[in-house]
């Protein structure tokens, strides 16, 4: 998944660390919706792509390239694909709270 470059870290270190993180205000918004989902070890947010468009007024398009730059910058770590099509019933990716490489050396 995306544990190359990020550290796991525990929810109140990740709102303490990305309070102060230089990422653009909507991007950071939609990080902040996804971690009042995270448990307090920072695992287990599953807050779906429409419940984030729902929670911070964003497009579905928009939501996705946030948290693929959310993603990308090492902030939050996907830790199981979202699934749905045909005949499945649709679920949430996962993600888990992390530090940047950069932030934890």
């Amino acid at each position: 998944m995306d544990t190359w470059k990020a550290e796991p870290c525990r929810k109140h270190e990740w709102e303490r660390r990305f309070r102060a993180a230089p990422v653009p205000i909507v991007t950071k918004g939609v990080a902040f919706i996804v971690a009042t989902y995270a448990n307090g070890t920072g695992t287990s947010a599953r807050p779906s792509v429409e419940l984030v468009m729902e929670n911070s007024g964003l497009g579905e398009r928009a939501v996705r390239e946030h948290l693929s730059a959310l993603r990308a910058s090492g902030w939050l770590m996907l830790t199981a694909p979202g699934v749905g099509g045909r005949g499945q019933r649709p679920r949430a990716a996962t993600y888990r709270l992390s530090f940047p490489a950069e932030v934890t050396s």
